[in-house]
């Protein structure tokens, strides 16, 4: 980077902190959660042990240990050599160009669901791509002009989360009987409902190494990280409890809307629907926020991984005034926009389309995990650099990290109905568009690697 753009050490230990929480508080996933029905309260915290605590455990060393720009692609970039670092970026970039369709499709089903439902189903596909490119124009700024966004959408998660919670409280104090029967029965983990939506919790059990891209704009990575890390996962697990809880008294799982389900819990809970669709135009700007910070961090990686040749230039291209990854954001926006109109003409409802979005980028978005595990054992094993943090057992940890995820997987593409059937239809799109999506970064990578000329498979010294 040009030294006269490089970045201000503009976050501190609150901004690390509020960033993580904007980033990986999912609260346009409640409702998908909450859907599984009571269970989801033992599911969060069998996630919690299985997978949460453990990636948090782990990335809290990598990023306290090697607090290097670029985060998962220069950590397995240590381990493995370019090849590996190279691959890790396209997937880490794709998943999130195939993320953000997701989520703004979440984001506009929301918006004309609530405010305008008189709307068609395409209006909702065209604010799709409207928001996409305001994001990437946001994203061209500075953190340093833009982490008070950032700030006060984590914030803003934490009083929405707090608020469904209160809801539910309210609700039964208020002489109502529970949307949901909630006992020890109705709670018990099942088979059918647990294995459709598990893989969503796990995959919010992923992503808080987002920031360490931008440890460069951290003032004390080595100390900030892991406080943040390791508090954001107690505040994930219990808040998203607590606010399954509140929707569960509210909303009979039967009637919960997964585009609207906040905006319904709120609207029935405290009898207002303009204070309802107050709080849930907060509900969007927080997810607008998420968004803006996984753009940005995907788009840092792959800046990366184009200066070191090792993706195509066009993602090299950098601001010279702010140091922003533009050609990746470029692209980034261009993919997600492309993504947004194919997948309109493939649902038959904002839903519907979200789901199969979500299941086909989260495939795509558990890859860089699945090779950071073994990243992080290689590291402990051959890398003798001093550690300001320690993961205990953590060889342990990833590796139980790794089986968890590729379960995870399964469960992605199988997406067993109530009768545990197959749904070939489904599962067939989801496949095709992985295995294009693998291909096609193959393709790119090792036509940049035969470029450059050299071996880069070897582990860097």
């Amino acid at each position: 980077m040009n030294e006269l753009s490089a970045p201000k050490k503009a976050l501190g230990g609150a901004d690390v902190f509020l960033g993580l929480v904007c980033a990986i508080l999912f609260a346009d996933q409640i409702a998908t959660n909450t859907q599984m029905g009571p269970s989801v309260i033992v599911w969060w915290i069998i996630a919690a042990i299985i997978i949460f605590i453990p990636n948090g455990l782990v990335t809290a060393e990598l990023a306290s240990t090697y607090p290097d720009k670029g985060g998962i692609y220069a950590w397995i970039r240590r381990a493995f050599g370019s090849k590996w670092a190279a691959r890790t970026s396209w997937f880490y970039w794709i998943n999130i160009a195939l993320w953000v369709p997701s989520a703004y499709v979440w984001f506009s089903g929301g918006l004309i669901g609530v405010f305008f439902p008189d709307a068609g189903y395409w209006v909702e596909v065209l604010i799709g791509v409207a928001l996409v490119w305001l994001t990437v124009w946001l994203c061209t700024k500075s953190l340093a002009d833009s982490k008070w966004v950032i700030n006060i959408a984590g914030i803003t998660k934490i009083l929405i989360f707090a608020v469904i919670a209160i809801c539910g409280v309210a609700f039964i104090v208020n002489g109502n009987q529970p949307a949901n029967v909630i006992n020890a029965q109705t709670m018990a983990p099942t088979l059918d409902g647990g294995l459709k939506y598990l893989p969503v919790i796990i995959y919010l059990c992923c992503g808080m190494e987002i920031l360490s891209a931008n440890s460069q704009e951290m003032r004390n990575p080595k100390k900030d990280m892991p406080r943040a890390v390791i508090g954001l996962v107690a505040i994930c697990v219990v808040f998203n409890i607590l606010a399954s809880l509140g929707m569960l008294n509210v909303v009979p799982v039967g009637e919960l809307d997964i585009i609207t389900g906040v905006y319904q819990t709120m609207v029935i809970a405290l009898g207002s629907e303009p204070l309802a669709g107050f709080m849930f135009c907060l509900l969007l700007f927080s997810v607008f926020a998420q968004i803006m910070v996984w753009m940005l961090g995907g788009a840092v990686g792959a800046m990366e991984a184009g200066q070191d040749g090792e993706l195509p230039k066009v993602y090299a291209k950098e601001s010279k005034k702010s140091g922003a990854p533009i050609g990746a954001l470029a692209l980034t926006g261009i993919v997600s926009s492309a993504v947004i109109v194919l997948y309109g003409f493939m649902a038959e409802t904002a839903g519907d389309l979200f789901f199969t979005l979500l299941a086909f980028s989260s495939i795509v978005y558990f890859f860089p995990y699945l090779i950071m595990f073994p990243a992080f054992i290689k590291l402990r094993t051959s890398d003798s650099t001093q550690r300001a943090f320690k993961a205990p057992a953590g060889k342990f940890l990833a590796i139980l990290c790794e089986v968890v995820l590729v379960f995870a997987v399964v469960l992605f593409v199988w997406a067993p109905d109530d009768n545990m059937g197959f749904d070939w239809g489904y599962s067939l799109s989801i496949i095709i568009g992985v295995i294009a999506t693998v291909v096609l970064g193959e393709v790119i990578v090792n036509h940049m690697l035969k470029k450059k000329g050299r071996m880069l498979d070897r582990p860097d010294d």
